[in-house]
């Protein structure tokens, strides 16, 4: 074979040069937005059981894109979605996740931009209709989304096999299917968005920050040790009291980034009476209680407890 010969039709499947089967990096980038609207629509796909035999629909997807604004930051950041659309019985499953892919260089608006799974079911027949938005409000801005990729289970070929994300082509065609219409478009207003999700349920991507979180507080010479990861946090608390400890006074605040969503105990062992129990109550504003018997000053204590957090994430520098 002629490895330096000119592609043909023959050679190369009747496709042009450069053959798309070879092209593995692409972007796209919608129009420049200078008036603050919005919405960005990225696609929309028809989900129904295999059983049911219905053309153009998928059974489950899974995704995922990074995205970033080339027109108004002015440090660089990149926030990337994963997400997945399925079938579960007789009902959809829908999920997603965020995070900050350069936690370090996290531009402000970027806290800001979300993505948005909007479904509705359809009775006759079942199906289902999902239509994905970014959430972008700011003012000036360009959305460049980078990396995306799909994958579909081959479960779906034989029935719907004019489908072409169902068809035999290369990823790399598949995903430009889905996100190829970004290119140059425009961003909508809320009344637009509305208009075309009227009566869907939104489902909003969750933050997941991968790293983890610490911060250390001083609670009347105590100290709580406060460990975040994802929206799980686990309080440490040990030390020796500076003063008595009234029982239905706070003796400290837990910060904002390590809140539990409801009010949480924990009970705190004394080192010189090991059979008592001092038991403290934290708050969704934080508040650490005391609840029960004073604890006199200089009391050696310690314990731990764990809870669920839906607080935005710690500062940035926390430890």
């Amino acid at each position: 074979m002629n490895h330096d010969a000119a592609l043909t039709p023959q050679n190369h499947g009747r496709k042009g040069n450069p053959h798309p089967q070879y092209d593995t990096v692409k972007t796209y980038e919608t129009a420049l937005d200078s008036s603050g609207l919005p919405w960005l629509k990225v696609f929309e796909l028809q989900i129904a059981s295999p059983d049911l035999h219905i053309p153009n629909t998928a059974q489950r997807i899974f995704f995922g894109f990074k995205v970033f604004d080339n027109a108004s930051d002015t440090v660089f950041s990149v926030v990337e979605f994963t997400g997945y659309i399925g079938m579960s019985g007789d009902n959809l499953n829908v999920q997603g996740t965020k995070r900050f892919a350069h936690q370090h260089y996290l531009n402000p608006n970027n806290a800001k931009l979300n993505l948005h799974l909007f479904w509705q079911k359809h009775d006759t027949p079942l199906t289902w209709t999902v239509k994905m938005y970014l959430e972008m409000p700011w003012k000036y801005k360009r959305a460049v989304i980078v990396q995306p990729w799909i994958n579909l289970p081959k479960d779906r070929y034989v029935t719907t096999p004019n489908n072409p994300l169902m068809a035999k082509l290369t990823q790399r065609e598949k995903t430009d299917i889905l996100f190829g219409g970004v290119a140059g478009k425009s961003f909508v207003n809320d009344d637009a968005k509305n208009a075309d999700v009227n009566e869907y349920t939104d489902y909003q991507c969750t933050y997941n920050d991968l790293s983890t979180h610490t911060q250390v507080i001083d609670l009347n010479g105590m100290l709580m040790t406060c460990i975040r990861s994802g929206n799980l946090v686990s309080y440490s608390l040990h030390g020796q009291t500076l003063h008595t400890i009234a029982q239905g006074i706070a003796v400290g605040y837990i910060p904002v980034g390590y809140r539990p969503v409801s009010t949480v105990g924990m009970a705190a062992f004394r080192y010189d009476t090991p059979s008592q129990l001092s038991s403290f109550s934290i708050s969704q504003s934080g508040a650490v209680v005391l609840v029960g018997t004073d604890v006199p000053n200089g009391k050696t204590m310690y314990g731990s407890t764990s809870t669920a957090t839906m607080d935005s994430m710690p500062e940035e520098g926390s430890v």
